[in-house]
């Protein structure tokens, strides 16, 4: 299906702030207005401008200075340039005095040349002042549109070199901080773990040994896999590194196809066509110029606005769409004409080409500034879209970091804080244990801690779980429904997905078996819906308490699962969760 591109409706109020503010007496908007008020001019005065075309030039190029001289003036005195807020009354009467010493400087130097008649000095500063405010106008509406849309572009390309900067070096990040914080785990953990295990060579009591297990998990393994959790810069610098890279990767793109009636501005036209009207109209009808203004300006809205509505479902590629725009400007002044033939005046040939040459000038500005909404818009839908994007993106990077911070706080407060807690019950019970309860134990809490060397992960779900049935066997009693097959496979192929899971199990069996002294627990995965992961996890435990308040296991569901509850459910207390897939 071939690229549509939503222009925007023209907004009549922004269109009036942006002539009314700063921009209308900007040097860009002062050079660009130098086309229409000297061939305008010139075009106003054809037929006098053919006999002496010297004479009228310098005429014109001299009201252009004296007009410009005028308004540099004004921006110096009483629209100063740091003042960015739409003045509107102001602006109108600088730039209505602008038009009369316009309108005077031709008078007096026409008069001078001979070219002007004393009883034009009415009309030339009545029209002057109308063709400056609607020149000046229309260019500050054309700059604001198009510095809003290069402004654009330009964040836009900042945020991309943002976004590229953080793609780049967050991987070789990730690495120094997994570094780091397994450097900060073990310089705490191994010495505590290897005093213990000399306690349970020595064949220390039981009861010694089972309770300085116990305190290592309080007073080394929870403390430190809460520290590790939530104390990093990296997610902060992650965060901070992506909200300036929203929008990224965009560029200027040139819409394939857009609306022709929405490239026509009705009011945004007749504004302009009013700025010329007048002069236009004394010499078509100089006896009756206010019923010649109403019927040209009804006309041409009226004709305008039927076309916009009419063309809007015609989509064309810009070219042929600017085409198709100058060929529909013709009908309003063919249409006005014929009125004011039959209604006033007869219309010479001159007179209406002279009125279609207006209605395209002002038809080609319109199509202009339409023109560059509709890419701004398209620019600020990509935008849009990138953001969406982003937040994707925001959600992998976090899962990057926790795959490496929070996993191994997980871990500790996991495998590690499991393998020991399950040992010293294993420890409390065992009247004298043997040397093969001992090995097993110290076997138990090495593995665990092997673990904090094995970030990646190259352990399958199934084998996770079976790691820590092993763990708790003794202590409870762990069965595992059976996993689909299409599900495990799944697993395979998104291991982030796997370790949520795995750490969703970890933490109930451990709750379950040190908070609610469970003995029997069952575990089911199955597919939910599409993308989610269902982990329901029941224990014959003790009830929940009432004022029970959330911990840091708590926190650990939050982050890994979509949603998660526990309930009481019967005689069993069930944990639900669900993990995105």
């Amino acid at each position: 299906m071939t690229n549509r591109t939503i222009t925007p409706r023209a907004s009549l109020l922004a269109a009036i702030d942006n002539a009314a503010g700063p921009v209308a007496l900007s040097n860009r908007v002062l050079i660009q207005i130098a086309f229409p008020l000297i061939t305008g001019f010139l075009a106003l005065n054809f037929d006098q401008f053919s006999e002496d075309p010297v004479t009228w030039l310098g005429i014109s190029v001299a009201a252009y200075v004296a007009t410009v001289l005028a308004l540099l003036l004004a921006r110096a005195t009483v629209l100063p340039p740091e003042n960015n807020r739409p003045m509107r009354l102001r602006m109108s009467i600088v730039l209505l005095l602008a038009g009369l010493v316009r309108g005077a400087t031709v008078f007096v130097l026409g008069s001078q040349f001979g070219v002007i008649a004393q009883s034009e000095l009415i009309f030339r500063l009545l029209n002057a002042p109308l063709f400056v405010y609607g020149a000046v106008a229309t260019f500050a509406i054309f700059s604001a549109s198009r510095l809003r849309h290069i402004d654009t572009l330009e964040r836009l390309e900042i945020e991309k070199a943002t976004l590229d900067e953080l793609r780049g070096g967050i991987r070789e990040r990730i690495k120094i901080q997994q570094a780091e914080l397994l450097r900060r785990v073990q310089a705490v953990l191994t010495p505590a773990i290897a005093e213990v295990s000399k306690q349970i060579k020595k064949k220390s009591k039981n009861l010694t040994a089972s309770t300085n297990l116990q305190n290592i998990v309080e007073t080394v393994v929870r403390p430190l896999s809460h520290d590790v959790a939530l104390n990093s810069n990296f997610d902060a610098e992650v965060q901070t590194a992506a909200r300036r890279a929203v929008g990224a990767g965009l560029k200027q793109s040139w819409p394939q196809r857009i609306s022709v009636g929405r490239m026509i501005v009705a009011p945004y036209i007749t504004f302009a066509t009013a700025a010329v009207a007048l002069g236009f109209l004394t010499k078509v009808a100089p006896s009756n110029i206010g019923l010649a203004a109403l019927i040209a300006l009804t006309t041409g809205y009226v004709v305008f606005e039927a076309l916009s509505r009419l063309l809007q479902p015609l989509w064309l590629p810009p070219i042929l769409a600017f085409f198709a725009v100058t060929a529909a400007a013709i009908l309003p002044p063919a249409a006005s004409s014929y009125l004011l033939s039959i209604s006033i005046t007869p219309v010479s040939l001159d007179s209406f080409i002279q009125y279609v040459l207006f209605s395209f000038i002002v038809a080609w500005i319109s199509f202009f500034l339409q023109f560059l909404r509709t890419q701004r818009a398209q620019a600020e839908t990509e935008m849009s879209n990138a953001i969406s994007e982003l937040s994707i993106l925001n959600a992998q990077l976090r899962q990057a970091a926790w795959m490496n911070r929070r996993r191994l706080a997980a871990i500790l407060h996991g495998s590690v804080q499991s393998a020991i807690y399950a040992a010293a019950i294993k420890l409390a019970k065992a009247e004298r244990p043997t040397k093969k309860d001992i090995r097993v134990i110290q076997e138990d809490i090495s593995a665990s801690l092997r673990k904090l060397e094995q970030l990646d992960g190259a352990e399958t779900l199934p084998q996770v779980i079976e790691q820590i049935q092993q763990v708790w066997s003794g202590v409870v009693n762990i069965t595992l429904t059976p996993i689909a097959t299409e599900l495990l496979v799944a697993f395979e192929s998104n291991s982030v997905a796997a370790s949520c899971v795995a750490e969703v199990v970890r933490e109930a069996v451990s709750n379950a078996a040190k908070h609610g002294k469970a003995k029997n627990i069952q575990i089911s995965i199955t597919q939910a819906t599409s993308g989610l992961v269902q982990v329901q996890i029941s224990n014959d435990g003790k009830q929940l308490a009432a004022d029970s308040k959330a911990g840091y296991g708590s926190s650990i569901f939050d982050e890994v699962s979509f949603a998660w509850s526990l309930q009481s459910q019967g005689q069993l207390t069930v944990l639900t969760a669900s993990v995105t897939i």
